[in-house]
C-alpha cells in the first residue's frame, strides 16, 4: 500500500507538471490572469483508494491490538472482581493478569513490529528527500514521505539498532500514521496494566507493613518492586519488542522480488495470457528464492541481530510512558512508608529505614529494568530524612536547650567518685575472660553514663544521623547543638561552683568540653556556617539625606521613590560567619581559670608576695621627684620586711604538699588520661616557677640595697634569712617536679 501511494503520488506530480507545461506553451498569448485548469487523472483516484486501504489496515491493527488489550483487561477485571478484591503477591504472576496478556502478545507483537518498521522506513525516506536537491514537493505531503521499498540491507540493519520508543515519540514525523497507531496501542496497554495492578500492589505493601513493621516492610517491598519491574518489562517486550522473525521474512521477500525482477523478465509478460492455474504456478516460481539472494539475506540478518539485542535491554527504559507507568506502581511504596513514618518517634527506626532504602536503591539502580524502583526509593529516602531531621531537632531542643539539671546531675565530685567505686568493684569481682569482656563493656557504659546529660544527648543524636543525612544538614545541626551544649555546661559549672567550689566547677567544665571536642573529631566536620543579619549602621546617614531632600518623591511608582531609597541605603544584609570558636573559647577560658585557681591554691602566699612587690615598685616609679635620688629601693625594702616574707614562704611550703595531693586527686578523678593531666599541670608549674624566679630577683635586690644602706629594721641584712627563703624556694620547686612525675604515671 505504501508503494502504491508513493507510485501514484509521483504519477500525479509528473502528469500535473507535464499538463501545466503544455497549457502554458499553447496559451502564451492569452490573458495573464487566466486560471490554470484543474488536472485530473486516473492516478489521483488510485492514490485515494490506496490511502483508504492503508487507513482500513491501520483500523484493523487498532482493533487487533488496542481494542483487544482493553477488552482483555475488562474481562480480567470482571472475572477476578478486581474493583472489590485484590490478588496476593504470591499468586500475581500465575493469575490471568499475566497469563491472558501472554496469550495475546504474539500477534500483537507481529503487528506492532510491522508498524515500527514502516514508521522507520518513512522516516528514512523523509530524511533522504529533505537532503536531496532534486526533490520536488508533491500535493500529498504526508504520503510523500512514505518509504520506497528498495529491499536493501542498510535499512534493515539500521532499523534493528534503532530505539523504537524514542523514535515514535520524538523522531517520527508528526503526520506519520504508523507512529500514531503505535503510540495509541502503547498508551492503551499502559492504561490497562495500571488498572489491573495498582490496587493489588498497594494492598500488598500495606499487608507487609502490618505484618513486618516499617523496617521489615522496606526490605521486602524493595525486593517485591524490583521483581514487579522485571516482570512488567518482560511483558512489555513481548508486546512492543522487535519481532525479528517477521522482519527477516519481509526482508527476504523483498530481496527475492528484486532478484526475480532482474533475472525473470519473461514471467511478467506471460501473466496476462495464462489462466488462473498457470498464474498461480508462475507466482510460486517467482517467489522461489535465488541461492545467492538467500545467502546474502541470511548474512545480513546474522550481522544485524546483535545490535538489536543490545538495544533491546534499554528499550523499555527509554519509553517515557512505560516508565511513568512503573513509577505509578512503585509510588505506592512512598505512600505506605510516609503514612507509617509520620507516627515514628524513634531515631534508630528512622535511621534503619534510610539505611535499608539506600541498599535497595543501589541494587535497583544497577540495571535499567528496575530503575523505577530506584527512583521510588530516592523519593522515600528524602521524606524519611526530612522526618529524621525534624525528630532530631525536637529531641535536641528538649534535652539540650530546655534542659533543667537535677541535684544528681550536678552532684560533682560525688557522682564521679561513685562511678569510680563501681568500676573498681566490677574489676575485682570478675576473673574469667568472658566476664572480662562484659566488664569492659560495662565500664564503657558507666563512663558514658557519667557524662553530662545534654552532652550525651547531642553525641547520641549526631552519631545516629552521621552519614544518614546530607553533610551540609548534618553540619548545621551539629553547630547549633554544640553551641547549646556549651551554654548548658557553663550554667551547670556555675551551679557546681556554688555547691562544691571553683576548683570542681573548672574541672567539670574542662572534662566535659574535652570529651565533647574529642567525640566530635571522628565526624570530620567543620562547625562553620553563615548567619545573615540586618545592618543598620548607615541608617542615620540615610535618614539625614532623606530629611534634607526637599524634592523627594514619596508616591512615585519607581526605584526613585524616596522611601525605597531610604530602605535601600539605610538597611543592608550582612553575612557573619558562625564557627566553633564558642566551644574553643569556653575550653580555653575554663583551662585558664583552673590554672589560675590551682596556682593560687598551691602557692598563694608566694603569688601575693610577688604582686605586693610589683605594686610597691609601680607605685614608687610613679611617685614624685624623690625617686630621682635613689631612695626608691630603700623605701621599698623598708615596706617589704624580711620577717614577713619568710613567714609567707614558710606557709607556702606547709600548704604545698596537701594542696598538691588534693589537686592531683581531683585531676585523676575528672581526667582518666595521664597525658591530659600532664598537659594541664604544666602551665601551673610554669606560673609558680615564674613567681619563684621573680621572688628571687626581688629578694636579691632588697638584700643588696639594704647592705649598702645599713638598714637593720627591714631585716634584709641578715644572710640567714635570705638563705632560709631560698631554701623554701628550692623545696617548692622540688615538690612540684615530683608531683608532675606522679601525675604523668
Amino acid at each position: 500500500m505504501d508503494n502504491a501511494i508513493i507510485f501514484f503520488a509521483d504519477r500525479i506530480q509528473i502528469n500535473s507538471q507535464n499538463d501545466l507545461n503544455n497549457y502554458n506553451h499553447s496559451n502564451n498569448h492569452q490573458h495573464p490572469n487566466a486560471q490554470t485548469p484543474t488536472v485530473l487523472s486516473g492516478s489521483a483516484e488510485y492514490h485515494r483508494r490506496s490511502m483508504i486501504l492503508r487507513d482500513t489496515a491501520l483500523e484493523s491493527v487498532r482493533e487487533a491490538v488496542a481494542d483487544r488489550i482493553e477488552s482483555t483487561s475488562s474481562d480480567i477485571i470482571q472475572a477476578l472482581n478486581l474493583k472489590r478484591k485484590t490478588i496476593s503477591a504470591d499468586k500475581l504472576e500465575s493469575s490471568p493478569i499475566y497469563t491472558r496478556f501472554h496469550g495475546i502478545s504474539i500477534k500483537s507483537q507481529t503487528l506492532l513490529s510491522l508498524l515500527a518498521n514502516r514508521s522507520y522506513l518513512l522516516y528514512v525516506q523523509s530524511t533522504s528527500n529533505s537532503t536531496s536537491s532534486t526533490t520536488t514537493t508533491t500535493a500529498y505531503p504526508i504520503e510523500a514521505i512514505a518509504q520506497k521499498d528498495t529491499g536493501t540491507n542498510t535499512n534493515t540493519s539500521s532499523f534493528q539498532s534503532v530505539n523504537i520508543p524514542h523514535h515514535m515519540d520524538h523522531i517520527a514525523p508528526s503526520g506519520d500514521p504508523y507512529a500514531s497507531m503505535w503510540k495509541l496501542c502503547r498508551n492503551a496497554y499502559v492504561r490497562c496494566r495500571t488498572n489491573l495492578l495498582h490496587n493489588s500492589v498497594r494492598n500488598h505493601l500495606d499487608f507487609l507493613c502490618q505484618k513486618h513493621g516499617l523496617v521489615g516492610m522496606t526490605r521486602l517491598a524493595g525486593v517485591f518492586l524490583a521483581r514487579l519491574c522485571t516482570v512488567e518489562t518482560s511483558l512489555y517486550m513481548e508486546f512492543f519488542g522487535h519481532n525479528s522473525s517477521n522482519h527477516n521474512h519481509s526482508h527476504k521477500r523483498n530481496n527475492i522480488g528484486k532478484n526475480n525482477k532482474t533475472n525473470k523478465k519473461d514471467d511478467n509478460d506471460d501473466d496476462d495470457n495464462d489462466d488462473d492455474d498457470d498464474g498461480d504456478k508462475d507466482d510460486e516460481k517467482q517467489n522461489k528464492p535465488h541461492p545467492s539472494t538467500i545467502k546474502q539475506s541470511s548474512k545480513s540478518t546474522s550481522t544485524s541481530t546483535p545490535s538489536f539485542k543490545s538495544n533491546n535491554k534499554t528499550m523499555a527504559y527509554n519509553d517515557a510512558e512505560f516508565q511513568s507507568f512503573l513509577d505509578t506502581l512503585c509510588s505506592n511504596l512512598h505512600r505506605t512508608i510516609r503514612r507509617g513514618v509520620v507516627n515514628v518517634l524513634d531515631l534508630d527506626t528512622l535511621c534503619r529505614i534510610v539505611g535499608v532504602l539506600r541498599e535497595e536503591r543501589v541494587i535497583a539502580g544497577a540495571t535499567p529494568i528496575t530503575s523505577a524502583a530506584a527512583r521510588a526509593d530516592s523519593n522515600v529516602i528524602a521524606d524519611v530524612q526530612e522526618r529524621l531531621i525534624f525528630r532530631a531537632n525536637t529531641e535536641l531542643d528538649q534535652e539540650v536547650v530546655r534542659f533543667r539539671p537535677s541535684e544528681q546531675d550536678v552532684n560533682y565530685p560525688d557522682r564521679l567518685r561513685q562511678t569510680q567505686q563501681e568500676q573498681s568493684q566490677q574489676q575485682q569481682s570478675n576473673t574469667t575472660d568472658k566476664k572480662d569482656e562484659d566488664t569492659t563493656e560495662n565500664l564503657v557504659l558507666k563512663a558514658y553514663g557519667s557524662w553530662y546529660p545534654p552532652m550525651r544527648a547531642i553525641l547520641r543524636v549526631l552519631s545516629k544521623m552521621f552519614r544518614i543525612v546530607d553533610p551540609g544538614v548534618f553540619e548545621d545541626i551539629a553547630l547549633h547543638s554544640v553551641q547549646s551544649c556549651t551554654t548548658s555546661l557553663q550554667k551547670a559549672a556555675s551551679t557546681i561552683a556554688l555547691k562544691s567550689g571553683k576548683l570542681h566547677a573548672d574541672l567539670f567544665l574542662v572534662r566535659n568540653l574535652l570529651i565533647l571536642r574529642e567525640q566530635l573529631s571522628p565526624f570530620d566536620i567543620q562547625l562553620r556556617s553563615l548567619e545573615r543579619q540586618l545592618d543598620f549602621s548607615d541608617a542615620g546617614k540615610a535618614v539625614s539625606r532623606f530629611l534634607a531632600n526637599h524634592n523627594r518623591r514619596l508616591f512615585s511608582m519607581s526605584t526613585e521613590n524616596a522611601l525605597v531609597a531610604l530602605l535601600r541605603e539605610g538597611v543592608s544584609v550582612k553575612d557573619s560567619p558562625v564557627d566553633s570558636t564558642k566551644l574553643e573559647d569556653a575550653l580555653r577560658s575554663s583551662c585558664n581559670d583552673f590554672i589560675e585557681g590551682a596556682a593560687i591554691s598551691l602557692a598563694g602566699p608566694i603569688l601575693a608576695f610577688v604582686d605586693q612587690c610589683k605594686s610597691v615598685t609601680s607605685s614608687g616609679s610613679s611617685s614624685t621627684a624623690t625617686s630621682r635620688t635613689g631612695s626608691q629601693t630603700e623605701s621599698n625594702s623598708s615596706v617589704v620586711l624580711a620577717k614577713e616574707v619568710t613567714a609567707q614562704f614558710s606557709r607556702a611550703v606547709d600548704r604545698l604538699e596537701p594542696g598538691i595531693g588534693e589537686i592531683l586527686t581531683n585531676m585523676k578523678l575528672y581526667m582518666e588520661n595521664a597525658a591530659t593531666r600532664g598537659i594541664l599541670f604544666k602551665p601551673i608549674m610554669r606560673k609558680i616557677f615564674r613567681a619563684l624566679e621573680d621572688s628571687k630577683n626581688f629578694i636579691n635586690g632588697f638584700a643588696a640595697n639594704i647592705k649598702d644602706k645599713k638598714d637593720i629594721e627591714s631585716g634584709w641584712n641578715n644572710e640567714d634569712t635570705v638563705t632560709t627563703i631560698f631554701n623554701h624556694i628550692q623545696e617548692i620547686e622540688t615538690k612540684l617536679k615530683e608531683a608532675f612525675l606522679m601525675l604523668s604515671k
